[in-house]
């Protein structure tokens, strides 16, 4: 007897089969599907022959078997995916189906994509006035959000299912609020907030420029140079931070020019600290603040020498004109630094950020205690970062807030947990922070925030041993 060839099979000849797994004869394949009972009789008989068994209930037993083998990981693993149950939640009058199709579905009480994937296509053929061509309507409409028929859920639907909606809807709107350009950008880590890389093509284009890789060792020699007579400042009032500052420019500038652009975000808010302290020096000179000591006239000039380097060299790279240019015409609000600085400090205190990063925002915001266009465009950033550190922190705290939605082990991410702890921790200066936004993206923080630390709820998953559950029919 020849060994199987399911693949061999012909698209017809599967549907064939299908419908007689389904206890559909001869006559009813051939009415659901518009053929001849001659064809249909063919189509068995080569399908039996391909498969190597003589009998049709065999051969649709094998092709079942086999299809199930094959779906396996639909029913076992994407399930499982939250894009997935967020599908599975939306309303089945929320697609474009024809009206013929959606009322026969509305008659048989199945409102929810959950209720319509758990239907095999016998199933359905057997529904009052539903023939082929609607089938075909609703195999479309599910292949088009990565479903099919027959999928296996568990605990469906869920009790409740409305709230289960909300949920997935504001954590899809949270997930969806942009990080600004104009601030320093995050993504997650394995347990931590990391920052992102900042550059692109055209940036990586201009460091492989002659004048540009000329310009980065002019910098970094320059910064050595003034790391010296930084030192010598650290215990004066007010210059007591310009030390700390040169030394990350020193560190993000010790490496090839062809790198630079992955911290290029880094690099502009770093010529933006050192300019805030040229501007400092100007308002100690002309009398406008008498805080401080104005600086040494050579250090003057070594930090002047640095400025008219590094300056024009940063801004080679186009990511860092861009993020120049918005940030002019966004100048941040100094009642915002407080808050920003306060939601940075409540997230190193939660382990959601690492010490070097919140010296990075902490050194943007303390540009605000200094005047002058640069100190606001450092200051501005820093504000700027913040707010993006909270949105991907609203990001991964969504995980803990949906409970089991997409997977066990969500609700013990380590990131997870402590992105809904600085949520909760700092609830106020995270609502200052977005009080300019639009209303739906302050709606979504705010009830994020409020609800996070509530216990999880759960959504459907598949039966491990891969029965298919009784489905409900009533839906409040």
């Amino acid at each position: 007897m020849p060994s199987a060839n399911f693949t061999g099979l012909s698209k017809r000849q599967m549907e064939v089969l299908r419908l007689a797994h389904g206890g559909l004869g001869t006559k009813d394949i051939g009415a659901a599907l518009g053929i001849t009972n001659i064809t249909v009789a063919s189509h068995l008989n080569s399908a039996r022959k391909k498969i190597g068994v003589r009998s049709t209930r065999d051969a649709a037993a094998k092709f079942a078997a086999f299809e199930a083998g094959e779906n396996a990981h639909l029913q076992n693993t994407d399930i499982s995916n939250e894009d997935i149950i967020h599908v599975l939640l939306m309303r089945i009058d929320d697609f474009e189906l024809s009206v013929r199709t959606a009322n026969v579905l509305i008659a048989d009480n199945r409102v929810f994509v959950g209720d319509l994937v758990q239907l095999t296509e016998f199933e359905l053929l057997r529904l009052p006035n539903f023939g082929r061509r609607a089938l075909n309507e609703i195999k479309e409409m599910l292949a088009s959000v990565g479903l099919r028929l027959g999928m296996v859920l568990s605990n469906w639907p869920p009790d409740n299912i409305e709230q289960v909606r909300e949920k997935l809807s504001i954590a899809a709107k949270v997930r969806g609020i942009p990080q600004a350009k104009l601030g320093t950008t995050f993504r997650a880590g394995q347990e931590t907030l990391e920052i992102a890389v900042d550059g692109n093509e055209s940036d990586e284009s201009a460091a492989l420029e002659s004048i540009t890789q000329q310009l980065h060792q002019e910098s970094k020699r320059k910064l050595e140079a003034f790391s010296e007579a930084t030192k010598t400042l650290s215990n004066q009032y007010g210059w007591s931070d310009i030390d700390a500052s040169n030394r990350r420019f020193v560190s993000l500038l010790d490496r090839p020019t062809e790198d630079i652009p992955a911290v290029i975000g880094l690099v502009y808010s770093s010529a933006l600290e050192l300019g805030s302290y040229l501007e400092l020096d100007n308002q100690l000179r002309s009398g406008e603040v008498s805080y401080a000591e104005s600086l040494r006239p050579e250090v003057r000039r070594l930090l002047e020498d640095v400025v008219k380097t590094v300056a024009p060299w940063v801004r080679r790279f186009p990511s860092a004109r861009e993020i120049d240019n918005e940030t002019g015409e966004f100048l941040s609000q100094i009642t915002l630094v407080a808050h920003a600085r306060e939601a940075t400090e409540t997230a190193l205190r939660s382990a959601l950020i690492a010490e070097d990063i919140a010296e990075t925002v902490r050194a943007l915001l303390a540009s605000s205690d200094r005047a002058g266009a640069v100190s606001y465009k450092a200051s501005t950033r820093g504000v700027l970062s913040a707010r993006n550190m909270v949105i991907a922190a609203a990001t991964a705290a969504t995980t803990v807030w949906l409970g089991a939605v997409g997977s066990e082990l969500a609700p013990q991410s380590v990131l997870a947990q402590r992105a809904a702890g600085f949520l909760a921790s700092a609830e106020a200066p995270i609502v200052q922070l977005f009080k300019d936004l639009p209303s739906d993206i302050q709606l979504a923080i705010n009830m994020l925030i409020k609800e996070v630390n509530q216990k999880p709820f759960t959504v459907p998953s598949p039966l491990p041993d891969g029965r298919r559950p009784i489905a409900k029919k009533k839906h409040d």
